[in-house]
């Protein structure tokens, strides 16, 4: 949805909340628009065969936060080399508010270590189903949430093809930003982000 603002005297609850999250937009995408048709392919065409999950696409919705980008051209990392990609990032449902508000963030340093194969991190996949199996959301006939996100990687990428705890110490000593942990499956192709929209043209 597209929110007209409004004075808090008129505007509605749900809408206020919604205002209070920080997002500039929030818009569902028509299911017979070009731009619905090329996202659903991105999903299907990067599943697993391995990734034991089924699901399907209901609805899209573009998601544009007011702050990520001040706050990224703000940063060292805008002046790095570009790496840039859309990638998938699955989480639960309950999760979302936080994101809506404050955007992807790590985990807190005194957060348990357990269950980052690669060390705490943001963790994104070039496959829909690999991030689809960490929403959490195995329910019969249930619904997931599933981002596909603008993700800068930087340039080169630490690139490992087993687990390791301590990869985000080792890519930060080679001035690395990020690790890719390969396997055995790729998406089939890739194709310019730019056609889905004009921001991540390029990725």
């Amino acid at each position: 949805m597209n929110i007209e603002r409004k004075s808090k005297n008129t505007i509605h609850c749900l809408d206020r909340q919604f205002t209070g999250l920080g997002s500039e937009e929030s818009s569902p995408l028509g299911k017979n628009s070009e731009v619905f048709s090329h996202l659903e392919n991105c999903v299907n065409n990067s599943r697993g065969a391995t990734h034991k999950i089924v699901f399907e696409v209901g609805n899209i919705i573009r998601i544009r936060r007011q702050e990520d980008f001040k706050r990224f051209n703000d940063s060292v990392f805008c002046k790095m080399e570009s790496g840039r990609r859309l990638l998938w990032h699955g989480l639960r449902v309950t999760n979302y508010a936080g994101i809506l508000s404050h955007g992807l963030r790590m985990a807190p340093c005194e957060s348990p270590m357990s269950g980052y194969m690669l060390g705490k991190g943001i963790y994104v996949a070039e496959m829909s189903s690999k991030s689809a199996s960490s929403c959490h959301h195995t329910k019969p006939g249930g619904e997931g949430l599933l981002l596909l996100c603008e993700a800068e990687l930087g340039t080169p990428i630490q690139k490992l093809a087993v687990a390791n705890h301590k990869a985000g110490g080792g890519a930060k000593e080679q001035g690395m930003h990020s690790t890719r942990c390969l396997g055995r499956v790729v998406p089939s192709e890739w194709v310019d982000a730019g056609i889905v929209h004009k921001d991540p043209k390029g990725c």
